[in-house]
Formats: C-alpha cells, structure tokens, sequence
C-alpha cells in the first residue's frame, strides 16, 4: 500500500475528523518489518514541531526479546490540535522517505540535531537541506490524508469557496484553518493529482 492508496482509504470512508490512531494502523499495515510508535512530547513548538527518526533494538545475548527496528514519529503538544494532527501525520508519512537522513556517529547526530533545531534550517532548499523538500511534500500528503476529497466536493457543491467559513470547517476536521484554505482553493484538486500520482 502506498501513500496515495492510505489517501483513498480514508476517502472511502469519508469520516472527519479522521483519526490519527488510524492512520498509524494503515501505517503500520504497510511497514510490516518495522514498529512504529507515535510519541508526544512536551516541548516547545518553537523549538520543534515534530520528527521522526529510526533505530535498531539489539538486545543481549541472554534477553529474551527479539532484535527488532523501530521507526518513531513524534510531535509537540504545545501547539494547536489541528498543528499536533497534521505534524504527527506528516511524520508518520516520513516513514516512507526513500532516503532517510542517517548518520552513524555521535558527531553527526549532533550536527543533525543542531541542524534541525536551527531557526533557519526549513526556509530554503540547498544542497545540505534537501529534508526542508520531503518536509513539504509530506505536509501536503498529510493534509490529503486528514480533509478527504469527498467533503471539499460536497461542500462546494452547496456553495462556493468565498462563502464557506473557513474557522467552522476547520473545527470540524480538525485542522490549522490555514491548512483548510489550501485544501478549498482551486489550486488543490491539481495538488492532490501530483500527490496521488507520486505517491
């Protein structure tokens, strides 16, 4: 199952809010020889809004439980619900990243942590920041996955855009109102087909 077909899942029921619980069930139905965890973390949004990151549980000889890899997706619960669901989302997705950022020493977890905590580190694309382009792309998978298609569809077909109340929408789906005005633009349905078929 691919990104654009968790996509379709959630389309299929059309049920808003959607659940995050749940697409960490689709999830893990597609990761089957990793675990993935979700983790809330009390930390500043302003610091970091969210990551994920992979590691390899190797235990003793004598232990009893089995080697496995873990992938985790975590997200600051000092921002807004609808912030907390799309970010958590957006990491979940990271999952799927093709090339992950690695790094395999204490040196380079550093710099990578450094990096990610930076205050300038998502504002531009270069040659060291290719993660700020995946970041993105993620942010609009999620928000496919979060605001089904079904109800943009139906809610324009009752009145126009300009004449929707953005902030009542987005109490509904639980969503940034921001994020809602992107999914009720004309530009989305085009957005959507680029990410369905890429994904």
């Amino acid at each position: 199952m691919s990104i654009a077909k968790i996509i379709r899942h959630f389309e299929a029921i059309g049920r808003v809010p959607v659940s995050v619980a749940d697409v960490l069930k689709q999830v893990q139905a597609v990761v089957l020889d990793e675990v993935v965890e979700v983790r809330a973390l009390d930390r500043s949004a302003d610091k970091i809004r969210g990551f994920h990151y992979r590691y390899h549980n190797q235990p003793h000889a004598d232990s009893a439980l089995m080697p496995e890899s873990i992938a985790v997706a975590a997200y600051s619960i000092q921002q807004p619900l609808g912030w907390q669901r799309l970010v958590c989302c957006k990491e979940l997705i990271h999952i799927f990243d093709r090339e992950p950022i690695c790094t395999s020493s204490k040196e380079e977890v550093v710099r990578l942590g450094q990096k990610l905590t930076g205050e300038s580190h998502f504002e531009k694309v270069d040659g060291e920041n290719i993660q700020w382009f995946f970041d993105e792309i993620a942010k609009y998978q999620a928000l496919a996955i979060l605001f089904p298609f079904g109800l943009r569809e139906e809610l324009l077909a009752i009145k126009p855009p300009e004449k929707h109340d953005l902030a009542a929408i987005s109490d509904v789906v639980q969503l940034p109102i921001e994020m809602v005005y992107t999914v009720m633009s004309d530009k989305w349905p085009l957005l959507r087909e680029g990410i369905l078929a890429n994904g």
